[in-house]
């Protein structure tokens, strides 16, 4: 898990690598939301699920609250590219 001062994440935590949000290959971000949202709510500085919950959201046309998440993202790390 990378949080704002920790290294890399682990990807299988985030449920990557078991396949969150995808079904017959495909993206389906609606299927991200729930299991993100819970992991934040246990891991509130997990950036990189941080991250996959805002292209998520955008995904599903919540921009407010893709915004809101992509704010508290740089807020924890100013210097993630991505954000």
């Amino acid at each position: 898990m990378r949080t704002a001062r920790q290294g890399d994440a682990r990807k299988s935590r985030l449920g990557v690598e078991s396949g969150i949000g995808r079904r017959n290959g495909q993206n389906h971000p609606q299927l991200a939301l729930v299991p993100l949202k819970k992991l934040l709510s246990l891991e509130p500085s997990n950036l990189d699920a941080r991250g996959i919950f805002a292209g998520a959201l955008m995904g599903v046309n919540r921009f407010d609250e893709a915004a809101e998440q992509y704010r508290k993202l740089t807020a924890e790390d100013a210097t993630d590219v991505k954000a």
